[in-house]
């Protein structure tokens, strides 16, 4: 009987947890988009008004939100495998 009833804390413990981690990967799966919409939008600003820093600056903020996504897809592979 207490088996049972720490295996059942156990998997409800287990469900929290890949609850929660579903929530953050959303989350950052989110942060991703956000950042490379404003990488994007930097650059085509800097294009604009011709500035060659700002074109760079967007760039790199697009790569990196292009970074944090693919990151965030690793995580959730290895925490929801198929």
């Amino acid at each position: 009987e207490l088996a049972d009833i720490t295996h059942g804390a156990m998997g409800s413990l287990t469900n929290e947890v890949k609850q929660g981690m579903s929530g953050m990967a959303s989350a950052v799966g989110e942060l991703s988009s956000q950042m490379t919409a404003l990488g994007s939008g930097l650059s085509n600003l800097g294009s604009t008004i011709g500035s060659k820093f700002l074109v760079s600056v967007g760039n790199g903020v697009t790569k990196v939100g292009s970074i944090v996504g693919s990151v965030a897809g690793i995580t959730e592979d290895l925490w929801f495998p198929l």
